[in-house]
């Protein structure tokens, strides 16, 4: 499978210093609602360790991590049929319920 960035790769890459640098999140680490993160790999403006790094001091009754391999800061548009199907599979069932908490067999990566 080919990797292909969109075009406005650059663009991301040449802010996402400037970005990251404003961004403070400390006061954003308790949910009482599940949090999905989809995330694209090779995202220039969120690079995945810092995303992830931040994932894991999250308190979340349920909380998913999804990486697009393929994908970088636009995983709907560049991954869009694995990004359907994690709505639809993952967050739809939550979202029809009205739980908050993951089933049990669920792991958070």
């Amino acid at each position: 499978m080919e990797f292909k960035l969109a075009s406005n790769t650059q663009l991301a890459r040449d802010r996402a210093p400037i970005a990251r640098a404003e961004l403070d999140l400390r006061g954003y680490r308790s949910f009482m609602m599940p949090v999905f993160f989809l995330l694209g790999r090779h995202d220039w403006q969120m690079p995945a360790r810092v995303a992830a790094n931040y994932f894991d001091t999250i308190d979340a009754p349920c909380k998913r991590l999804v990486w697009f391999e393929q994908s970088a800061h636009y995983p709907l548009f560049e991954e869009p049929q694995k990004f359907e199907r994690v709505l639809i599979e993952q967050v739809l069932p939550l979202a029809r319920t009205g739980t908050r908490t993951c089933p049990l067999d669920d792991e958070t990566r």
